[in-house]
């Protein structure tokens, strides 16, 4: 074990020429493209990869920090699994304190509460991406669902005033590019798997400007060939479901903030 002390000295003499390592590289930043050549380079081709699924599923492991009063920081885990058909289909399974499923069949959405056993049902827009809109109007989690949209529309970097390639990474065995982007209110980084499949693998977003600046995390491990059955996206209660009227009230709230 190092000597603390020691350790302590060495980083506050370090500490200016690391300062000023920053503000050279946010200079560099500044004058050249908001998202560099390399770091575009890796986002096109996870761009390209997702736009040639024809189905896949996908399970997110994600963490999400709570600030309470005094900085005080709590830490919400939980495991969810999308299933997705483009252009119109999906089934999600979010876990967390109140267990939720999403079905939707390209006309119908279907939102259950697992636990209670009871479901509601509406109208859905005819893709995948005008359902993400309606779900982020209603402030409706469907984990990392708008990140996934975003990518496939392109609208992902839109907003976004520095992203740069930092380097790569081993994230469950695959080697990662590691991607970092700045947009005015919100920092996150992103994993994309090299090799013939480029995936995104891990996503932090950290909030600025927020007491304790809260991140949200999320590991993804893909299956990008799952076979659906032909039923998949085609909900079906169990016979001590109950159906409720579809309104704003039983909508399960979003806790988690996405890119």
């Amino acid at each position: 074990m190092k000597h603390p002390l020691r350790t302590g000295i060495c980083l506050f003499l370090a500490l200016p020429a690391f300062v000023s390592l920053v503000h050279a590289a946010e200079d560099a930043d500044a004058e050249g493209p908001a998202v560099t050549p390399e770091a575009k380079a890796v986002y096109d081709r996870m761009s390209a990869t997702l736009k040639g699924l024809k189905q896949y599923s996908v399970t997110v492991q994600s963490s999400q920090d709570e600030v309470l009063n005094y900085g005080y920081k709590l830490q919400h885990n939980a495991n969810s699994r999308l299933d997705v058909e483009p252009p119109n289909h999906l089934f999600a399974e979010v876990g967390g304190s109140v267990p939720k499923r999403y079905v939707y069949d390209g006309k119908t959405l279907t939102l259950m509460n697992v636990a209670q056993d009871y479901y509601a049902q509406t109208q859905a827009p005819d893709s995948l991406g005008g359902l993400v809109d309606a779900l982020i109007n209603h402030d409706v989690e469907v984990p990392l669902m708008d990140f996934l949209s975003q990518s496939l529309q392109d609208s992902l970097l839109d907003g976004v005033k520095r992203g740069r390639l930092i380097g790569t990474s081993q994230l469950d065995g695959k080697t990662c590019d590691h991607l970092a982007f700045r947009e005015p209110d919100v920092d996150w980084q992103l994993w994309v798997s090299q090799g013939k499949e480029a995936l995104p693998c891990k996503i932090v977003i950290t909030t600025r400007y927020t007491l304790g600046d809260p991140q949200y995390q999320a590991v993804l491990k893909w299956n990008t060939s799952p076979g659906f059955k032909a039923d998949h996206f085609k909900f079906v209660p169990g016979k001590d479901a109950t159906r409720i009227p579809f309104t704003a009230n039983n909508l399960p709230a979003s806790q988690e903030e996405q890119p």
